[in-house]
């Protein structure tokens, strides 16, 4: 059985993503979300589905002392980025989440099912 102590001090897991675009041996780090980050991304998902892809970089790229390496003021910025390293970053985003976004899709329309035969 997990203790409180043991949930408590988790850390977030991480995936390395390589970033040829600036040299061999350039990489990001890419982080799982806590549960209140994951809830603030979806609604800004369902806000500004066109700046998706830069709403997932700038919710879990970190630095190497695991502080977010973009704050919201980014996200226009990156979404104008190279698709290819922006996809790269989005689809790492994705998977070390557990693909949130099908989750989140998943509870939404859930939701809307709920609701409706209420």
């Amino acid at each position: 059985m997990l203790t409180r102590e043991q949930i408590l001090q988790h850390t977030l897991p991480t995936e390395s993503v390589p970033c040829p675009e600036f040299g061999d041996s350039a990489t990001l780090t890419v982080r799982r979300m806590t549960a209140k980050e994951f809830l603030a991304l979806n609604a800004k998902l369902k806000a500004e589905p066109d700046l998706a892809f830069a709403h997932w970089i700038t919710a879990t790229v970190v630095d190497a002392s695991g502080n977010k390496m973009f704050t919201e003021a980014d996200v226009v910025a990156l979404a104008d980025k190279d698709f290819v390293l922006v996809n790269r970053l989005a689809e790492a985003a994705i998977r070390v989440n557990g693909d949130g976004r099908a989750q989140a899709e998943k509870n939404s329309t859930t939701r809307s099912s709920d609701s409706s035969t209420a």
